[in-house]
Parts: structure tokens; sequence; C-alpha cells
């Protein structure tokens, strides 16, 4: 989750206490909580008196009862404006702030105003430090500045302090007097900001953010390709940012960059959305605009819908599928993938490591291979790991879906040793991925034949799991990795 980049570890187990008791809701003692934890009792009892004084901070309620114990009741207590609370008072949070409203500040001012001595504050950073490292961006404590590609600092600033004030720490902030268009006005002025999909105060925050960098003298990487789509916004947004940027490439950028933001990098979720139908307008425009990318898409479309999606999607969910995929194919390839990396970072780290995600990967990366390969097309030159990541993000429920549904079939030759048979049948029916029967035939749907012989086979291609008959066999844990391979691979593309 994003906002642990400024939460500290001991703030992170704040949050887990919160959780843990909303989830009993219920009295407990410290050594329960204590074994939760696997901290020493008065570790554990420093935990929970930080803990209180934070709740009667937030919610005027004490966690403790008369006799000592945590008393809990839901009711009364919001674990979101308690996760806000604790971002926005983090030393990270204060810090990155500070680099954005207020860049005269030295650090000697930041300590002393925070009053932390220099060595605690470095410490206090030192996870944000590293976190801002695998996004490209880089944190200069003594400078109090951030350096990188300018998109991803933006959507840096822009995250962060959402998280940490829903955008009032900018938004409201009278002392930093900015001059040019009021942006609530601007909301006003044209249809692109008719959102369903994301609050006006973030789009309001982002163009702040955007008008804060651009008056500070940093300038946005090219970004391209969106040009076109809500084309009678780029008047107003042109007039707008005119205003303080007088390079009219950047201000090209920035409208493409803002179009990106709120556009195409937000999920679709809803078939009201009142973006899609300007995105699929735009998608079908692109037959007379780019044909190779559209062929492209027309191609993609049908392999994941075949391969990947199970059969009773109804056309809504496909369509959503459609218009989520085609954003990101999309703005990788107007930028050739150099997109921010910010890109996903909520959602892809959940299941990144299970077996069916890199199984999609795989899948997914197979295919581009082939494609561009054959059509001697690419959608960006080098196929980037967060283009495939940006892709299994939106297909891999629907992956998981068709998988259960695409058991293994397997089918046992009858053998006259009834306890080894009791045993596969028995282990077998505990296997949710499975189905067997008995059959001494071949047919279309079965993956696989158990026999203890091999003569007994049916003519087949298919592979053959032979049991050896020994008491010492291990025969069971090798048959479930067969299986356990075969369930992972069955959707493996053809070479």
């Amino acid at each position: 989750m994003f906002e642990f980049v400024v939460l500290n570890d001991y703030d992170r187990r704040k949050l887990a206490v919160f959780q843990i008791l909303n989830s009993q809701n219920a009295s407990c003692s410290i050594s329960h909580l204590a074994k939760e934890f696997k901290l020493s009792f008065p570790a554990t009892q420093s935990l929970i008196q930080s803990f209180d004084r934070d709740m009667i901070t937030l919610f005027d309620r004490s966690v403790w009862d008369e006799s000592g114990r945590v008393d809990w009741h839901t009711e009364g207590y919001n674990y979101n404006i308690y996760l806000q609370f604790l971002i926005k008072r983090s030393l990270p949070y204060q810090f990155l702030l500070s680099v954005l409203t207020r860049p005269e500040q030295t650090i000697e001012d930041f300590l002393e105003e925070n009053y932390v001595s220099r060595s605690t504050a470095i410490r206090a950073l030192q996870t944000t430090k590293v976190c801002l490292d695998d996004l490209n961006v880089k944190l200069n404590f003594s400078k109090m500045k951030v350096f990188g590609e300018e998109s991803n600092i933006q959507l840096l600033f822009f995250y962060v302090i959402w998280l940490g004030s829903t955008g009032d720490d900018v938004l409201t902030d009278e002392a930093l007097d900015l001059p040019y268009h009021n942006e609530k006005e601007l909301l006003k002025d044209f249809d692109f900001f008719d959102f369903s999909h994301v609050h006006p105060k973030a789009i309001r925050l982002m163009l702040m953010i955007m008008k804060i960098r651009s008056l500070q003298g940093y300038e946005l990487d090219r970004f391209e390709g969106n040009e076109l789509i809500y084309f009678d916004s780029n008047p107003v947004l042109q007039q707008y940012f005119s205003q303080f940027i007088k390079d009219p490439y950047q201000i090209i950028y920035h409208i493409n960059f803002l179009k990106y933001v709120f556009v195409f990098s937000f999920y679709y979720a809803s078939s009201v959305d009142s973006r899609l139908p300007i995105l699929v307008d735009f998608y079908q425009n692109l037959e007379k605009r780019d044909q190779q990318f559209y062929r492209f898409l027309l191609a993609f479309n049908s392999f994941y819908s075949k391969k990947i999606l199970p059969e009773n999607l109804s056309e809504e969910e496909r369509l959503l599928i459609r218009a989520n995929l085609f954003s990101t194919l999309f703005s990788h390839y107007a930028n050739d993938g150099k997109l921010p990396k910010f890109y996903g970072f909520d959602g892809v780290s959940s299941h990144s490591e299970t077996p069916e995600y890199q199984q999609l990967i795989e899948i997914l990366g197979h295919y581009f291979d082939q494609y561009f390969q054959k059509t001697s097309f690419s959608i960006v030159k080098d196929r980037p790991k967060t283009l495939l990541e940006g892709l299994s993000f939106i297909l891999y429920p629907y992956f998981q879906k068709k998988i259960r549904d695409r058991r293994v079939k397997v089918a046992i030759i009858p053998m006259i040793n009834q306890k080894i048979l009791q045993n596969i049948v028995l282990f077998l029916s505990q296997l949710q991925f499975v189905d067997y029967e008995l059959s001494v035939a071949d047919h279309s749907e079965i993956d696989l034949f158990i026999t203890s012989f091999s003569e007994i086979l049916p003519s087949t291609t298919k592979p053959c799991f032979i049991i050896e008959l020994t008491e010492e066999s291990n025969y069971l844990s090798e048959l479930f990795n067969w299986l356990w391979d075969m369930y992972l691979n069955n959707l493996a593309p053809e070479s």
C-alpha cells in the first residue's frame, strides 16, 4: 500500500493494533496482544499506551477499562481517519509537504520546526528514501529536494498529500498565495471535469501541484498522445497553463499529462463512467489514424478473450476490461513505455508473487514476443516489465476464475491393487482443481492417465503417471507435483 512509503514500523504496528482489535470487537489483555505481535509485555504495553493517546486525541475515547485490559468496540472508531492522522503527522509527510510548498525552507529550519534532531530525521526518512529509489525518485535530505522524472515527482506529491489530507494541506493553504487562475473556477468552465470516477478536489490538487512546480521552474518530460481525447478541453487548458508556462511544448506536455492521470490511469470500474463514450470513440477512430496499432488491438482482444477470460462474462464486464487494457496499452505506446512508475503502484504488489500471476505475465509476454516477431510491430522498443504488470493487474481476477473453472481431467486405469486405488481416489477428491474418472479409453477432455503398468494404457499421446507398487513409494507427493504443474500450465500459450 502506498501509504507505507511515509509510515514507520511503529506507526504500522499501531495500525495493526487497530485492525486486530476491530476484528475481535471485544476486550483483550496485554498478554494476548504481546503474543499477536511477538513482543515483550513492556513493549506491548508501551505500544498500547501510545495507541490509546491517539484514540483519545481523535475520538475522545480511551481503550483501557478499569481492570487494565483493552476494551474495544468498533462503533465510534474509524480506521481511515486514524490512517490519515498517522500519515499527516509523520515526518516523511511533513518533509515532502515542505519540499513542495516551502522550497525556501532550509533543513535546519525544518528540524527546528518539527522538534527533531538531524540523526532522528535521517532515520525517520530512511524507509521513504528506499521506497522512492525504487520509483526513480531521489530524496536529498540536506538540500530538502527531490530529484527524478518530473511526472513521477508530481504524482508522488499527489498521492502523499491526498492520503494525508485529501488535498487540504495544499488546497486550503493561504500562505501559498498562488497567482493566476483559480482552479475551483476552472472546474466550472468545461465538461472535461464532469467525471464520475474521481472527486473534483483530486483534480484541483493535481492542477495546484502542476502550477506550484511550474512556478518553481521544474519542467515535465515529453508526454504525448492525448491531444485528441477530450479535444474540446484543449483551448481552456491551454489558456490555463499559458498563464504560468511560456514554453508551448511544455503546455502541451502538461495538458497530455493531466489527461493521462485522470482519463487513462484511473481504473474503469462502472459502465456509467462518463469517460467511457469518449474513450470508445477515441478507440474507434484509431482505425483511421493508426491502422497498425489498431490491428494489434483487435488481435490482442481476440487472444485474451479466448485464452485468458472465462466464457460467462457479461458484455458490461468485457467493455470495462477492454477500456482498462486499452488505456494501459495506448499510454505505453504513445510514450514508448516511458510512463510514471507510480502507475498501478497500489494494486500490483498485492498478488504479484503468486504462481498464477507470474504465469499470466509469462502468457502475455510470450504472446507479445510472437506477435511482434511475426508483424515487425512493437508497442515499445523493449517490452517493459511495467507494461506486463499493468495488463496482468487488469486481467488477473478473470484469469483466476478461468483457471479455477479449467480443472485438470484425470483418468485412472482400473488396477488390481485396491489399496492404492482407494488412496488415489481419496487423494484426488481433496483437490479442488482436479476431476477424475475410471476409464480405459482416451477422449479429448483427459489431461493425464494414472496407471500401474504402461502396457494397459490406451493408444494416446497424453502424459501418463506410473505408480510404483512398493510401500516406500512416495507417489502421492509426486502425483501432486504433476497435477499442480499441469494446473498452472493448462493455459500456457502454444508455441
